[in-house]
């Protein structure tokens, strides 16, 4: 049987089992993603080996690892090499490599169980585009944290926000004054766990302290979720998605030991 006939064959096998319409949508996307594989080996643009730019961008990415993750990874192995490579190929840009080792080592650094696995081969592996919508997640919710710091900065000045509805601005004064309340009752060993607990801003707050009102804000805002805990209720005031579930990490756990 000549391979001709051995895709009919297969082609008809399919139809059968998936039908017509499906097989053809199938058909049609598996033949994009070869014809996009291929012009990526082939162009200039996508392969940057040819372009003789390489040295250059192999130096700088690992660098950025090893400075960042106090590494001293070579940038010149050869499987190194081959991943970024890869990555490069795929259209991603070295500044995506920055993103995702920002993330990752803010993440996993200091982590006995994650910090093995700032290296090349976990980084850069085919699982390079998720980490990158991660740093993409981590700087949505900073924007919007402070976004709400620069609102309640504002409410303070008495300035009103014209985005919001006066019943919204009287729930944010509220908030506060209960803010100011909870600080002023909050012991040090609020402050230890709330310090122990912070993952994305630990470093500005051990810098800062209670002093810097952002860190303030998100000091409060622990607070009050902890107290409304206590009290059996929920937080009204910050959602409750948590950087890190356990359920994410034993998830993220698994999948490093597949690279």
């Amino acid at each position: 049987m000549t391979t001709k006939e051995k895709i009919n064959l297969i082609y008809n096998e399919l139809k059968e089992i998936v039908g017509l319409e499906i097989l053809e949508v199938k058909t049609l996307q598996f033949l994009q993603r070869l014809k996009k594989k291929e012009e990526a080996t082939k162009s200039p643009k996508g392969d940057f080996e040819k372009r003789g730019i390489n040295a250059g961008i192999y130096k700088q990415i690992v660098e950025e690892l090893n400075q960042k993750a106090g590494k001293l990874y070579r940038w010149n192995t050869t499987e190194t090499k081959a991943l970024i490579r890869a990555r490069l190929n795929d259209g991603f840009s070295p500044e995506d490599f920055r993103k995702v080792i920002f993330i990752k080592t803010k993440q996993w650094l200091g982590d006995e169980k994650f910090t093995p696995y700032l290296r090349p081969k976990t980084l850069f592996s085919s699982k390079f585009e998720g980490y990158l919508q991660e740093w993409y997640a981590y700087q949505k919710k900073l924007d919007q944290q402070k976004a709400e710091f620069e609102k309640a900065k504002r409410i303070e000045r008495g300035e009103a926000d014209p985005e919001i509805s006066p019943e919204e601005r009287k729930s944010q004064i509220a908030w506060e004054k209960k803010k100011e309340r909870l600080i002023a009752e909050a012991t040090p060993e609020d402050w230890q766990d709330y310090y122990h607990n912070e993952k994305l801003f630990k470093k500005k707050a051990y810098t800062h302290g209670i002093k810097d009102p952002f860190i303030r804000n998100l000091f409060a805002y622990y607070l009050d979720k902890k107290e409304k805990e206590k009290n059996g209720g929920e937080n009204l005031h910050r959602p409750t998605e948590e950087a890190h579930t356990k359920t994410r990490r034993h998830e993220e756990e698994e999948d490093l030991h597949t690279n």
